[in-house]
């Protein structure tokens, strides 16, 4: 973006980008939900959000704030940034070409002042600089004119709650905002909790992919008839653009082997120099075990389908630029390709990880109520939904390590 008498002109947008500037087009009634995030909780706090903007019938689009232009702005009728604090006062990865832009000093400061915003910041006030990221973000966006529409918001990790204590109120204040200063269309009501929201994107069978194109050797490279508890993940590697390829070369256990957390210390060796600095973050992309991955497929009943090729398609027009979404597995370009469901196990999907409120959320509206035993499941599955009952998640997930494997397997 080029800026000329403090106007925001046009500049050649990166190509691993322009599928994001595409779809950021005008819109009657739009949302445009940005996330600077590290660890993927402010990119959480988004979708949750945005949630709640298309429950109120607003077009929206969920992106990383480098990702945009700073004139994509001011197509939307509301931008909403949920951000968070890295390192040492720093901003996130995605979100610091943003912020570059945004500090220029050819920015006169009524640029931003057709826009309508508000924001919420994550951080844990036991450090010095906290939410200084989020603070500096909003204020800037003040002095570029931009018009606040609701008070923002911080979670604090310090909370009793962590930051969703903090953010399930402010969310509920949100609400209120948004049907005071843009109310819902004539006609239309509030799209109710209980009505499942189409996702932007759907898999179906790729045209490559040929009728019974499951065997034995499928495309992640491990036998299915060798598996056992041990066997680990193939050693092809992900095709994940500006990443770097380093050996392993320690792997050493840094709390006790009867304590909660297991810390570690990762020595990685690589074969040329990178530059970094304290509060660096390296992030990894693992791959799940085979063994695992055979579990989740059985548990879905997939197995005659596991190995056929898909391909991720968007469930909306895409002649209609304004509300073509971003791929939801974008940084691995994963519009240009084919993968299987065993593919997106292995390589893509963390089967593994502690799942997160949001992940029961959506379960609910998967779950049955025929019988009485699934009647239970449905209702234990919108307790640890429910933001009210988040001891309850805390036990049930957090405390004991459950995984979304163990807890799909248990349903």
């Amino acid at each position: 973006m080029t800026l000329q008498d403090g106007v925001l002109g046009h500049r050649t947008v990166p190509a691993r980008q322009s599928l994001a500037r595409r779809q950021i087009a005008a819109k009657p009634r739009s949302a445009l939900i940005l996330y600077g995030s590290e660890t993927g909780n402010a990119q959480d706090v988004a979708q949750e959000i945005a949630r709640l903007t298309e429950r109120l019938r607003f077009d929206t689009v969920v992106i990383d704030l480098d990702s945009i232009d700073l004139r994509d702005l001011l197509k939307h009728t509301i931008i909403i940034v949920a951000i968070s604090t890295t390192g040492q006062g720093e901003f996130p990865q995605n979100a610091r070409s943003f912020w570059k832009i945004l500090l220029s000093s050819q920015l006169r400061s009524g640029v931003l002042r057709r826009v309508n915003f508000t924001t919420f910041g994550l951080g844990d006030s036991s450090y010095p600089q906290y939410n200084v990221a989020h603070r500096m973000l909003h204020n800037r966006m003040l002095q570029l004119g931009a018009q606040l529409f609701c008070p923002r918001g911080e979670g604090n990790e310090q909370h009793p709650e962590g930051h969703n204590g903090e953010f399930r109120a402010w969310i509920v204040d949100l609400k209120q905002e948004l049907l005071q200063h843009f109310p819902l269309p004539e006609g239309q009501d509030i799209i109710a909790e209980d009505v499942f929201l189409e996702p932007k994107w759907c898999l179906r069978i790729s045209p490559d992919s040929t009728n019974g194109s499951s065997n034995n050797t499928p495309a992640n490279g491990v036998s299915q008839e060798t598996l056992t508890l041990d066997t680990p993940p193939a050693n092809d590697i992900l095709p994940i653009a500006d990443s770097v390829i380093a050996d392993l070369t320690a792997n050493t256990r840094l709390t006790p082997s009867d304590h909660g957390q297991d810390v570690r210390l990762l020595d990685f060796t690589l074969s040329s120099n990178i530059d970094y600095g304290p509060g660096a973050v390296a992030v990894v992309y693992p791959k799940n075990f085979p063994k695992d991955v055979n579990q989740f497929i059985e548990c879905m009943g997939w197995q005659s389908m596991a190995d056929t090729l898909l391909e991720l398609v968007p469930t909306t027009d895409v002649s209609d630029l304004a509300t073509y979404p971003p791929s939801p597995l974008r940084y691995l370009e994963s519009t240009k390709r084919a993968f299987t469901i065993r593919e997106l196990l292995t390589n893509y999907l963390d089967i593994v990880s502690i799942p997160r409120r949001t992940f029961f959320a959506s379960l609910a509206y998967f779950t049955k109520e025929g019988n009485e035993e699934e009647s239970y499941q449905k209702e234990r599955v919108l307790e640890l939904a429910n933001p009210e009952l988040i001891d309850e998640l805390w036990d049930y997930t957090t405390r004991p390590r459950r995984t979304i494997l163990e807890i799909m397997l248990r349903l």
